[in-house]
């Protein structure tokens, strides 16, 4: 049997591209197209299992396309369209119209109402049943290969103890996998940008920073993280996003450094600077960064709370007191029993800079709970992003992390993957119905 669609990968990108695929053929031809997804592992549909720590954070509730694209590191421009043709809204309508209820977190993250990712799990896998999607598990492809047919192009799909299967359309979603990429780049000589880490903690070296791990569990609801360049190093290399490598939002300290949104982010958007470095660079927190210029908050706060009141009493910032003890004694190097009162000019100095322009020599890098994102991919230049097809190779098409897309954690790398899967499907699905027509462009 020759197929007419296989996709590589049981994620939530290959899940999307068949449904609609099966959905757009179906309704274009009235024929139920042949649809095959070969997954490796026991179960489909894994990285959405333990997203958001099992409750699935499906996307974000960011409906405004340019803020949305500009989480994406690497993808962002070339995303926006696709974004505009199938994004967070459509991903949110989509779900609930299959009884998928789901609900806007404070931070803007999007989660089904019952809290469990087997909702979003159950709502794909009955779709794709519905329309006739073939799924086999404990299918390890290990090959694939372009061939002929007389004048119809196929694709040769290899897969352990269970031979060769042909099909004229082949997707590759499987993730970022350095395989994947070997094929591309062996079908088409495609370029691909080599993988690199990406969302990850940040290690502070223990013997410089004790007074941080003692610190582990406190969180910080907003603070600056921002990547300090040395000043005998081009500046260049740090001006990935904006003006300066940095990003403000809720810090945690851990046992071994600093996590928490704000870091994951700037690991994403620095994920090459940092790979380059071998992971040991001197990052600079803001603990203060909505509270005005630090001078002035401090003299208002003398003038207003008492000419004896201790430093360690209270502090106008409304930092974790332990935090702002830590800060004071170990890195303003300002004595216990000291008041407001007498602060000298260097300890105020001292103080300004420990709030401010705190540094931290990092030593290396921790993955982040289920976070596991890979910058790198197939190289957007050689694909038609409309359709998600291949500009090298007709027939062939990509979808969710195997191209060079990614996102902070949040929910757009899920949303990458439904996006990038909607957009393949439904040029599949076209290609089927009409298969002497061109692909769809826009």
């Amino acid at each position: 049997m020759i197929f007419d669609v296989v996709i590589v990968g049981g994620g939530p990108a290959g899940f999307f591209a068949a449904i609609h695929c099966a959905q757009c053929a179906l309704a274009l031809s009235g024929t139920q197209p042949r649809v095959l997804i070969f997954e490796a592992g026991s179960q489909v549909l894994g990285k959405v299992r333990i997203s958001g720590g099992g409750r699935c954070n499906v996307t974000h509730a960011a409906f405004d396309l340019q803020t949305f694209s500009g989480r994406y590191p690497r993808g962002s421009r070339e995303l926006l369209g696709p974004l505009s043709r199938f994004g967070p809204r459509e991903t949110f309508d989509w779900f609930e119209r299959r009884g998928v209820k789901l609900k806007v977190e404070s931070d803007r993250r999007v989660f089904p109402v019952s809290n469990k990712s087997q909702s979003i799990v159950d709502a794909l896998v009955s779709e794709a049943d519905r329309l006739g999607v073939q799924v086999e598990t404990n299918c390890k492809v290990t090959d694939v290969a372009h061939e002929r047919e007389g004048d119809q192009p196929l694709f040769r799909v290899d897969v352990a103890k269970r031979g060769h299967f042909s099909s004229r359309r082949l997707m590759l979603a499987t993730g970022a996998s350095q395989r994947a990429l070997d094929w591309a780049q062996m079908l088409g000589d495609h370029r691909v940008v080599p993988l690199v880490p990406s969302l990850f903690s940040f290690t502070v070296c223990p013997e410089r920073h004790a007074w941080l791990l003692e610190l582990a569990g406190i969180a910080i609801p907003e603070a600056e993280v921002s990547f300090a360049e040395p000043s005998a190093q081009p500046a260049s290399r740090a001006t990935l996003n904006g003006p300066a490598l940095k990003e403000t939002g809720p810090l945690l300290i851990s046992h071994s450094g600093i996590t928490g949104p704000a870091v994951l982010a700037l690991s994403a958007f620095g994920a090459r600077v940092f790979c380059e470095r071998k992971y040991r660079f001197t990052a600079q927190l803001n603990f203060i960064p909505s509270f005005g210029p630090f001078t002035e908050v401090m003299e208002s706060w003398r003038k207003s709370s008492g000419r004896r009141l201790g430093i360690l009493t209270r502090n106008p910032f409304m930092l974790p007191r332990r935090l702002w003890a830590a800060l004071v004694t170990k890195v303003a190097r300002i004595h216990s029993t000291q008041n407001y009162a007498n602060l000298s000019a260097a300890e105020m100095k001292r103080l300004g800079d420990a709030l401010t322009r705190c540094e931290l020599h990092i030593v290396g890098r921790s993955p982040f709970k289920e976070e596991f994102v890979m910058a790198g991919g197939v190289d957007l230049r050689d694909v038609n992003m409309a359709s998600c097809e291949s500009k090298r190779v007709p027939g062939l098409y990509f979808g969710g992390e195997v191209l060079d897309v990614d996102g902070v954690t949040g929910g757009f790398n899920l949303q990458n993957a439904w996006t990038t899967g909607y957009c393949a499907g439904v040029a599949m699905g076209a290609a089927i119905a009409h298969p002497r027509e061109a692909p769809l462009a826009k």
